[in-house]
C-alpha cells in the first residue's frame, strides 16, 4: 500500500500485513513461477517431479539431472530468472525491493481494501451480513482482518439470552434495539451517525456487554478516550489518538 509503506500477503483467508522484507523471498518463487506458466513452460512440472525424486533419493545424479533442467528453463524464460537467481546478494536484494515498490501490478492506494462493510471474516469463511451466508474466503473480497470466531448459525447462548434479558429489565423493544445495534456493531457501516452510552449503575451489565464484543470483535474494537467527544476550548490531542486509528 503505497501511503502507509506497508506489504499486504493474502494467507488463504485474509490480506495480512506483513514484515518489510517477507516479499522477498516470495517474489522470487512466484514471479519465476507467473513467467513460466505466462510462458507455459513445459519444465515446471518436470522440475517438481525431479526435486521430490532427489529428495527421496532416487536418482543416481540429481545435481547434474537437475542442473539440465534449470538451463532449459532459463533458456525458454529468458532474463527474467536469470534475474531472480542473483538475488541472494545485498544489492541484488536492494534492487528488487526497489522495484516490488515500484511495480504497478503491485502497487496500490489501499482503496481496494476493506470496501464491503457487510463482510465480516470469522475463522471458517467470510459471513455476508446481509443475508447471513457463509461464504468461502477470496481473494477479491480485499479483507485485511479476521475476528477469532468460528460462525455457526445454529449455535444456541442460553447464558447470553439470560443475561440480555435482566440487562433490559424484560423491555422487549429495549431488548430488540440492544439486539440490533449489536449486530450493527459488526458492521462497518456507519450510516446512522450515533453511538450509544451503557448508562446504569454498578454491576448492571454494561461492562459485561463491552467485554463481549471485544471477545468477538479483537481488534476491530478500540476503546475511545472519555474526553475524545467532549468539546473543549482547549483541545488535548491525547484524547484524539483513537481517532487517528479509525481508517478515513
Amino acid at each position: 500500500i503505497e501511503i502507509e509503506k506497508q506489504w499486504l500477503a493474502w494467507n488463504g483467508q485474509y490480506w495480512q500485513r506483513t514484515k518489510a522484507d517477507e516479499p522477498l523471498t516470495k517474489a522470487i518463487e512466484e514471479t519465476a513461477v507467473y513467467y513460466c506458466e505466462l510462458e507455459q513452460c513445459p519444465h515446471l512440472e518436470a522440475i517438481a517431479d525431479l526435486k521430490a525424486q532427489a529428495t527421496d533419493g532416487q536418482l543416481d545424479n540429481p545435481k547434474s539431472k537437475e542442473s539440465a533442467i534449470l538451463k532449459a528453463l532459463y533458456k525458454r524464460t529468458g532474463n527474467v530468472l536469470k534475474f531472480f537467481s542473483r538475488f541472494g546478494n545485498t544489492t541484488s536484494q536492494n534492487s528488487l525491493r526497489t522495484y516490488l515498490t515500484r511495480a504497478p501490478v503491485l502497487l496500490t492506494e489501499g482503496k481496494e481494501f476493506d470496501q464491503n462493510s457487510w463482510l465480516l471474516n470469522c475463522q471458517n469463511g467470510t459471513l455476508d451480513l446481509t443475508s447471513g451466508a457463509l461464504l468461502d474466503f477470496s481473494r477479491a473480497s480485499y479483507l485485511t482482518h479476521q475476528i477469532p470466531v468460528i460462525y455457526d448459525a445454529d449455535a444456541l447462548c442460553p447464558n447470553w439470552d439470560d443475561f440480555l434479558e435482566k440487562f433490559v429489565c424484560g423491555d422487549a423493544d429495549l431488548k430488540r434495539f440492544v439486539q440490533e445495534w449489536l449486530f450493527y456493531c459488526l458492521t462497518a457501516d456507519s450510516m446512522e451517525r450515533a453511538f450509544v452510552v451503557w448508562q446504569g449503575p454498578p454491576g448492571s451489565g454494561k461492562g459485561t456487554i463491552n467485554r463481549v464484543m471485544k471477545g468477538i470483535l479483537d481488534e476491530f474494537q478500540i476503546e475511545a478516550a472519555r474526553g475524545g467527544f467532549a468539546e473543549k476550548e482547549f483541545e488535548n490531542t491525547a484524547h484524539q489518538d483513537f481517532l487517528a486509528q479509525l481508517k478515513g
